[in-house]
């Protein structure tokens, strides 16, 4: 049986960061998924992004009409959904947006996604939002499929043109280290994945 739990910072620390991660990889450019998952994520631990999605999501947690859940089946935790709301100034519009939606891999292509879109729609609705957006990555086919499937339209296209192709990417050991000395509160060891590396399971 699914249910939802609302999230508890710093407690869910590592499970966010990893569900976070995970749809940022799936969603990513197509040079950024050269990597594996477990690189990728390597990575990003390394830089100030995770402190900023910590930092951003407890403050979101500020607003009473943030979606912040933990999805469980019984005792085990398989979704993440963040939702937050916008005012646009001057139109009298509230804007819900889909910050993340993620489901574990083993738990995919049973419609847990489908109900987590609609579960974010109905509470949008509830918090007074006239419109709700989502984002995904261009070849992410089965996270726009789903978006489709539930009544999404795309509004806007980002474009990118890579003007570096001849540079090699940066050695990680020649990585700046994070500058906050909060930093050992987020960092992970690689060889403690919540999920299985890339190549072990299908895409979102």
């Amino acid at each position: 049986m699914l249910y939802q739990r609302g999230i508890h910072v710093p407690a869910d620390r590592d499970l966010l960061l990893d569900f976070h991660c995970l749809g940022n990889h799936e969603s990513d450019s197509p040079r950024a998924r050269e990597m594996s998952f477990a690189e990728y994520r390597a990575e990003w631990l390394r830089t100030e992004q995770p402190l900023g999605f910590l930092g951003a999501l407890t403050e979101s947690l500020n607003d009473p009409r943030t979606v912040a859940e933990l999805w469980l089946d019984d005792t085990k935790v398989i979704g993440f959904l963040w939702v937050t709301f916008l005012e646009i100034e001057g139109y009298g519009l509230t804007v819900a947006e889909v910050q993340d939606v993620e489901v574990v891999p083993d738990y995919q292509h049973r419609g847990i996604g489908t109900q987590m879109l609609a579960h974010a729609e109905t509470l949008a609705r509830e918090h007074g939002a006239q419109i709700i957006r989502s984002e995904t990555g261009i070849e992410n086919e089965p996270s726009r499929g789903l978006h489709e499937k539930s009544g999404y339209v795309v509004y806007r296209l980002l474009y990118e043109k890579v003007i570096d192709a001849e540079g090699d990417p940066p050695d990680v050991d020649d990585l700046a280290e994070p500058g906050s000395s909060d930093w050992d509160a987020v960092e992970a060891d690689t060889n403690s994945l919540r999920f299985p590396p890339r190549e072990e399971f299908p895409r979102l």
